[in-house]
């Protein structure tokens, strides 16, 4: 119901009010409402290898971050426009480029609140980290930012760059040979123990089942967790930040 509220209030204003404006006024007076009352979210979404996906190859349209994006601009609130894209693990260029972009979307609208938001799993979650070191370059602020078990190229983790105004870092300390400590060491960090967040007693994740564990535990199948997608869809779109169990919050 929230969402309809902002429309349904500038509906009873435009009735109030018009008979007593001209046609253009009353057209003037409806996109200055509909402007205060809009908001937009471009987003980024960078997926990792080729085996990124646990129902895919990764390199197709099937990814996780695919399935994420089709839940962003399918459940999107009615006042908020999502412009997103998903980008292959190396395409930082791109994916600058597209974030710096005037989209078209906004050329009759000018949205009254726009976030920027950088999403990424394996390899994507760690350039998401570099994307955003080019946009603090440019003085260009990333309002929030979700890495999903990110990999670690180097001996440094992947951590939050100093222009995140908040994010959020899912992690497993169990899958993978890469892995030897904690993703992200930055005190601004939220990092979300997969283990501990989706606990193995959950009816809904034991069916979900990806080489012989539950789905969101694994490195490839945190790419395809529902669970975990609801609860970015929730951060992209309300600020929501996931609960306990699991959760350590910056100090």
């Amino acid at each position: 119901m929230r969402p309809l509220m902002p429309l349904f209030v500038f509906l009873v204003m435009l009735i109030l009010i018009a008979p007593a404006c001209t046609k253009e006024e009353v057209r003037r007076l409806g996109k200055g409402i509909l402007e205060e009352m809009s908001e937009a979210r471009v987003i980024v979404l960078m997926h990792g290898f080729d085996i990124s996906s646990s129902q895919s190859s990764g390199a197709g349209d099937d990814t996780g971050m695919h399935k994420l994006l089709k839940l962003l601009e399918g459940e999107a609130p009615s006042h908020i426009t999502v412009v997103a894209k998903v980008f292959g693990p190396f395409e930082q260029d791109e994916a600058v480029a597209f974030l710096n972009m005037k989209n078209p979307k906004f050329a009759n609208i000018s949205p009254k609140k726009t976030e920027i938001i950088l999403i990424g799993h394996s390899m994507g979650g760690y350039s998401v980290v570099d994307v955003a070191d080019r946009l603090s370059e440019a003085n260009t602020t990333v309002d929030k930012m979700v890495q999903i078990d990110p990999y670690r190229l180097y001996e440094t983790a992947a951590c939050q760059p100093a222009n995140v105004v908040v994010g959020l870092t899912y992690f497993q300390e169990d899958d993978w040979a890469w892995f030897d400590g904690k993703w992200c060491e930055s005190d601004d960090a939220i990092d979300i123990d997969v283990k501990l967040h989706f606990p193995e007693s959950d009816d809904f994740l034991d069916s979900l089942e990806f080489d012989e564990q539950p789905l969101c535990w694994t490195h490839i199948g945190m790419d395809d967790c529902p669970p975990l997608h609801q609860e970015v869809k929730a951060f992209v779109f309300d600020g929501t930040i996931p609960t306990s169990p699991g959760v350590s919050s910056p100090p």
